[in-house]
């Protein structure tokens, strides 16, 4: 259930900084993350900066858009076929 809701919804990723617990030092991180990942990686970290609103990814399908009909799948086809008994005449 949680899926869906990520596949609807934007996710807001920040750029961040922790204390590295070795050194005593605030390090810049090298990527994005949401403030959930943060936390539960990081005891001690700061947000630089705002937000960025990333929107939910389409995945890759090679059967291209399914949203179409059927007929209208059809309709292309033969329209496509037409086209190319034209061309090879």
């Amino acid at each position: 259930m949680a899926f869906h809701w990520l596949a609807h919804h934007p996710l807001a990723v920040f750029e961040f900084r922790y204390l590295e617990s070795r050194t005593g030092k605030w390090v810049r991180a090298r990527y994005k993350a949401s403030l959930g990942e943060i936390r539960a990686r990081y005891d001690r970290w700061q947000t630089i900066g705002p937000s960025e609103i990333r929107a939910p990814v389409k995945t890759f399908t090679p059967f291209g858009d399914r949203t179409g009909s059927a007929a209208g799948y059809a309709e292309a086809r033969f329209a496509a076929s037409r086209t190319c008994r034209a061309l090879c005449r």
